[in-house]
C-alpha cells in the first residue's frame, strides 16, 4: 500500500529511495513540493533517512489534521495534473460536445418535448445564427 512521506532537501542531502529490486520494483512517485517540502508516495518501506532532510511519514492523509494537505495532494499533485491533462487531450473538443448536446435538445424540442425557456431561447439563437451565417466556404466554392 502506498504511503506518503515528506522531506526537505538541504546541504546536498536528499531522500534515499527504497532499494530497487525484483521484476516490479516499488519506485517512489514524486507528488509535489509545498513551501519547500517535497511529498512522495512510496509502496513499501523506506530506508533510514539523513536527519538533515527532516523526513516525515508515513503521513496519515485521513487524519483530520491532514485534511488540507490531502486535498492539495489529491487536486494538485503532479500525477493528478498529468492525468487531467491527458484526459483533456483525449476528450472531444468542447464545441463538438456542446453541438451534440444542443442537437439532442433540438431533436427533443422538435418531437414536442417542452424544454426550459432558457434552453429554448438558446436553441432559437443557434437556429437564427445558422440561418444568418450558413456553414459554407464561398471562397472555395464549397
Amino acid at each position: 500500500m502506498n504511503q506518503v512521506y515528506s522531506y526537505i532537501e538541504v546541504a546536498g542531502k536528499s531522500f534515499i529511495p527504497p532499494e530497487i529490486k525484483g521484476e516490479k520494483p516499488a519506485l517512489p512517485t514524486y507528488l509535489m513540493s509545498i513551501n519547500g517540502r517535497h511529498y512522495i508516495s512510496v509502496d513499501g518501506k523506506i530506508p533510514k533517512q539523513p536527519p538533515e532532510i527532516k523526513c516525515e511519514g508515513p503521513i496519515n492523509l485521513k487524519a483530520p489534521e491532514n485534511k488540507e494537505l490531502a486535498e492539495i495532494l489529491a487536486n494538485q499533485s503532479d500525477p493528478t495534473r498529468e492525468v487531467k491533462n491527458a484526459r483533456a487531450r483525449e476528450y472531444p473538443d468542447l464545441r463538438d460536445q456542446m453541438g451534440a448536446i444542443m442537437a439532442e435538445f433540438q431533436k427533443r424540442q422538435d418531437a414536442g418535448e417542452k424544454l426550459a425557456p432558457e434552453l429554448s431561447n438558446i436553441l432559437a439563437k443557434i437556429a437564427e445564427t445558422k440561418n444568418n451565417l450558413p456553414k459554407k466556404n464561398t471562397e472555395l466554392g464549397i
